[in-house]
């Protein structure tokens, strides 16, 4: 199945990803390795972990009910895209136009929709003529007998503005809206089930947050003490008390997490000796001659 992944304004051939591996494995992917979304035939991966980012923040016999609700949700989806893309891409496979303009399903993230584009004009006719000759003989629109799936609508964007050059049916819409409400209530599953846990800890925080600190300085000394014996770090050599014209030299000093050579500091200077910074690491090399006159 070939996967489109577009943005508005960009060009489909950056974009365009081959899928064709996702038909053989409808089941989860490293159920052992973590909580990850599901594997299903025709939906683009990155589709679900878009709508899934809330995986992985809490175990998930926390939010079974709601995670199970989605990955079904899932494989509907992925029933639905089979039974009325599927007939489509496949019918317009044996149309000849440039591989640009291939059919085949959009994920298009910035309306979080799935959507078939450049139906062949004649395919469209031709599925009109079966699904009308489907509903004559009293198969259900939903079916996929004869008709080879739902009519063909035109979708509509997020604000409500039907993009014409898409296509979709009324199944896989229901089955896009189904799978994102289901997801959004399990992000909210999560976050109650977060809001749980901070409230059963509320007692320990104190004590939670002192460990942590404690944890990040005895680390941090252990580290700088293993950095300047391997480094052959000695006590600062005082000069006299009215030595104002000789040049207070630093050697070769660099931060224990800093274990490259040629960021060593001589020369009227020091390395800076704190923990890592958010900001580049000149920012605290700034600070370090005061951080080396507190040390000695």
């Amino acid at each position: 199945t070939k996967v489109v992944e577009e943005e508005e304004g960009e060009e489909e051939d950056e974009s365009r990803q081959d899928e064709e591996g996702d038909d053989d494995d409808a089941d989860l992917v490293g159920e052992g390795d973590g909580d990850r979304p599901p594997h299903v035939p025709h939906v683009p991966r990155t589709f679900l972990r878009d709508n899934e980012e809330w995986r992985g923040r809490v175990r998930r016999e926390r939010v079974a009910a709601a995670v199970d609700a989605v990955e079904a949700a899932a494989r509907e989806l992925s029933d639905a895209i089979a039974a009325d893309f599927m007939p489509l891409i496949e019918a317009a496979a044996g149309v000849k136009v440039p591989k640009s303009r291939a059919c085949h399903i959009e994920h298009n993230k910035t309306d979080n929709a799935l959507w078939l584009r450049f139906v062949p004009p004649a395919v469209e006719k031709q599925h009109e003529k079966q699904h009308a000759a489907a509903l004559a003989e009293g198969v259900g629109a939903a079916g996929s007998g004869g008709g080879g799936g739902g009519a063909l609508v035109v979708p509509r964007d997020r604000n409500g503005k039907e993009v014409g050059d898409r296509r979709s049916t009324a199944r896989v819409e229901a089955a896009v809206d189904a799978y994102r409400l289901a997801s959004k209530r399990a992000g909210k599953a999560v976050t109650g089930a977060l809001h749980a846990l901070a409230a059963d800890l509320a007692d320990h925080v104190i004590d939670l947050v002192t460990a942590a600190t404690f944890s990040v300085v005895a680390t941090a000394v252990s580290l700088h003490a293993r950095h300047a014996v391997h480094r052959g770090w000695r006590p600062a050599q005082l000069l006299a008390a009215h030595d104002v014209t000789t040049p207070w030299t630093a050697q070769g000093l660099v931060p224990f997490w800093m274990d490259a050579p040629a960021a060593a500091i001589g020369a009227n200077f020091a390395g800076p000796l704190t923990g890592p910074l958010a900001g580049p690491p000149l920012s605290s090399s700034a600070r370090s001659p005061c951080r080396v006159g507190d040390i000695t």
